[in-house]
């Protein structure tokens, strides 16, 4: 089972032409086994384009809107949680794919939660391939006592 935990943003990247002195010395003292990096799986073009989008994002109404969110993280702690019970618990073998959609957590009273909804149709494109399109254009559902996974 891939488990991709230990990403980091490091763009450093190793190669046979690479001298040991001009890596970082954060890359020299990563284990082999997370040597996977961000940069492997996103170009640095598309980094480039989601960066320049976030500063111009930043730029216009959107650095009001960061202030104005809250700054406790109610979910993170329960879902960590869950989560290393889940790779870590000693004997574990799961069967089947874990991670958070696993995890059971609580109600939290006052805690508003808004979750988008909408009804999507399947079409078989050929026999392996299915496409999912929007059938309505979608709500949002309120709860009063947080969200669930």
């Amino acid at each position: 089972m891939v488990h991709m935990r230990n990403w980091t943003l490091d763009t450093t990247k190793a190669s046979s032409s690479t001298p040991s002195s001009a890596l970082s010395s954060e890359s020299q003292r990563r284990p082999e086994r997370h040597a996977m990096q961000i940069g492997d799986l996103i170009s640095d073009t598309a980094r480039q384009a989601i960066d320049s989008d976030f500063h111009s994002l930043m730029q216009e109404d959107g650095y009001r809107t960061f202030n104005s969110l809250p700054s406790a993280n109610r979910y993170l702690p329960m879902i960590v949680e869950c989560y290393n019970s889940m790779f870590y618990s000693q004997g574990r073998r799961p069967r089947s794919c874990p991670g958070p959609l696993k995890c059971k957590i609580p109600p939290l009273p006052g805690v508003r939660c808004s979750i988008a909804e909408r009804t999507y149709m399947r079409f078989a494109i050929n026999w392996r391939t299915r496409l999912y399109l929007p059938v309505d254009s979608g709500r949002f559902k309120v709860r009063p006592n947080g969200c669930t996974l």
